[in-house]
């Protein structure tokens, strides 16, 4: 298990677990999200170890997609 999966499995299901000018949502709802987004990156080739640059405005979308790089094993580095 990786520091993202953990994050993610520690929190409580129905609680928030980001708010931001684009909206909220609970642990469980990000939890999947970013299971999601670890597959995407799979699917793209992403390896364990590899680093990926993770460039968007601050959002959901963001931390979705940078703990998605980490859950599928590589290092996300935000820019």
């Amino acid at each position: 298990m990786n520091a993202a999966a953990y994050l993610l499995e520690v929190g409580e299901r129905d609680k928030v677990a980001i708010e931001s000018d684009d909206g909220s949502i609970t642990y469980a709802q990000l939890r999947d999200r970013v299971a999601r987004a670890a597959g995407v990156w799979r699917s793209l080739g992403l390896g364990v170890g590899d680093r990926v640059l993770v460039l968007a405005l601050d959002s959901i979308g963001w931390v979705v997609a940078y703990l998605g790089a980490i859950w599928a094993g590589g290092v996300a580095v935000g820019l």
